[in-house]
């Protein structure tokens, strides 16, 4: 998979830095905190503004649903939770319109990458179903239809949780 041009950053290297940060349910930059021989985070994050987006998403999807399906039953009904989750932006504005939405203030900044997700509680922790990416121009209730339509995807019995 091609990365930035000229880096000399392999990008399973790049990857494992986001998979960590996925498995461990923390960030690119906590990883890149605890450990030194992670390539660096702003990097990490360069290489993969790189990459289609929707791709991205479609990919990461396809991993946890594979990651959900190793640990829980299918035939056990489930509730499942839906949320949005801000990941404040401290970086520069790239010229996509619709890109960062705002939020109250959160790390010194009141703009953020939004997600809306899906997830279920198994053994006391949170596991990560679909999620999607959010625009400031959409309205939340087409992402939560995307998030659900996805759910509908796993071989569980599920009822969403609502309220």
């Amino acid at each position: 998979m091609p990365g930035i041009e000229g880096s000399p950053l392999d990008p399973g290297d790049i990857w494992s830095v986001v998979i960590l940060a996925s498995v461990n349910q923390t960030s690119v930059r906590e990883v890149y905190a605890e450990n030194r021989e992670a390539p660096c985070d702003d990097t990490v994050f360069d290489w993969l503004h790189t990459l289609d987006r929707g791709w991205l998403e479609f990919a990461a999807n396809l991993l946890f649903m594979q990651l959900a399906l190793t640990i829980l039953h299918p035939e056990r009904s489930r509730i499942v939770s839906i949320d949005f989750v801000d990941n404040p932006y401290h970086g520069t504005y790239s010229d996509e319109e619709g890109e960062l939405c705002r939020m109250s203030s959160k790390d010194g900044t009141t703009t953020c990458h939004r997600y809306c997700t899906a997830y279920l509680v198994a053994n006391g922790k949170p596991v990560t179903l679909p999620l999607t990416y959010v625009r400031s121009d959409e309205k939340e209730a087409d992402a939560v239809e995307r998030v659900l339509d996805r759910v509908e995807a796993y071989p569980f019995e599920n009822r969403v949780a609502t309220g």
